[in-house]
């Protein structure tokens, strides 16, 4: 168990398999885990979304460390596929989904620095990426544009080998907050096109559990995968609790947080858990409906402040960016926290102590 971030709300968990059986799969989990402090109660509160601006400020951090943690793995098994889950629980299910979008924008650097908008229309196409309207579509292609040019800066130099040879990405997001429908649309334009011009292309499933009722399900506009339709090569299911189940946990598992939610669904006057299961290759509407109905903040709101120019919405983030570029310093990482494992903050605290002592 490595701990890769562990401070200001974010907490995030590596499990990497020990001594594996000879010549079978390796699977590397990422946790992220959910509402459980005051700073991560904030972070629930993002303008655009739970998690969203904590996940824009720390995500090369975040990369570099799970494509370090894949690439070790990698070279004490040669030869041996390794795959990547990624797991959440509420504002975790947010971050989770958060997560796969941008280790899908790694792979995708690592692989093609840019590409033309004709081939990003072809990949929304063939991987049957639901537009409802041509305006739509061509958004999405505009916006994958505005995200590769922007990672194309962020992500200069840096060496995403590791995540680019994995041979498969499986989400899991529990009773999470859903993206806006911009961010959505990106992160499902990098899936499409990875496994349009991946050969192999990794696999990717996604897989949503939600209770009936619970309002933090209806935060957002849609959940990452609800665009795909029957013939995409990506699978994505939702297991959902059909009525309330008493008490607190009716609106959201909150007593169970830190819990397999699916636990706490379990009714015990009933010996048939009464579930309602969908994917995309049997049900798409059924799908879709169930990944994209209500939101909380109006998207009007949501594209203002996602269009504000970070000089307005955040002129000190600003101020410091600048200052660093003048030093000469990485200015993405500029608002990034420390990524460190509990054991180094121990270790801080511990020498900390020390100095104090007379």
């Amino acid at each position: 168990m490595h701990n890769i971030a562990n401070d200001k709300g974010l907490v995030c968990t590596a499990l990497i398999p020990v001594n594996p059986e000879p010549d079978q799969p390796l699977d590397v989990k990422v946790l992220f885990r959910g509402t459980h402090s005051g700073a991560s109660a904030i972070v629930d509160l993002e303008t655009t979304g739970a998690g969203s601006k904590t996940m824009r400020d720390n995500r090369i951090k975040l990369l570099n460390e799970v494509n370090s943690i894949v690439g070790n793995l990698q070279e004490k098994h040669p030869g041996t596929p390794v795959s990547l889950s990624i797991h959440g629980h509420s504002l975790g299910g947010s971050f989770a989904e958060r997560f796969t979008s941008e280790v899908h924008q790694a792979i995708f650097h690592q692989n093609n620095h840019g590409v033309d908008p004709v081939v990003i229309a072809t990949a929304a196409e063939n991987q049957d990426l639901f537009t409802d309207a041509p305006k739509q579509r061509q958004r999405m292609v505009d916006n994958l544009q505005s995200r590769i040019a922007l990672n194309n800066k962020e992500m200069e130099g840096k060496n995403y080998s590791a995540l680019a040879s994995l041979s498969g990405i499986t989400t899991t997001a529990a009773n999470s907050a859903r993206l806006t429908s911009k961010e959505a649309r990106v992160g499902e334009g990098f899936i499409a096109l990875n496994q349009e011009l991946n050969q192999p292309p990794q696999k990717q499933k996604l897989n949503y559990f939600k209770a009936g009722g619970d309002w933090v399900s209806q935060a957002g506009n849609r959940s990452l995968g609800s665009g795909f339709s029957a013939k995409s090569d990506v699978d994505v299911a939702l297991l959902r609790k059909r009525a309330d189940y008493g008490g607190i946990t009716a609106v959201h598992p909150i007593l169970g947080h830190c819990d397999h939610p699916l636990m706490r669904y379990h009714d015990k006057s009933q010996r048939d858990v009464n579930f309602d299961y969908h994917t995309q290759k049997k049900e798409p509407e059924l799908l879709k409906k169930g990944l994209t109905s209500g939101r909380v903040l109006p998207q009007a709101a949501q594209k203002l402040y996602s269009k504000m120019p970070t000089a307005l919405a955040e002129p000190i983030t600003w101020v410091k960016r600048q200052h660093a570029k003048l030093m000469g310093k990485d200015a993405t990482q500029v608002k990034g926290m420390e990524i460190k494992t509990q054991a180094e903050k121990e270790q801080k605290k511990a020498e900390k102590a020390q100095r104090k002592k007379p």
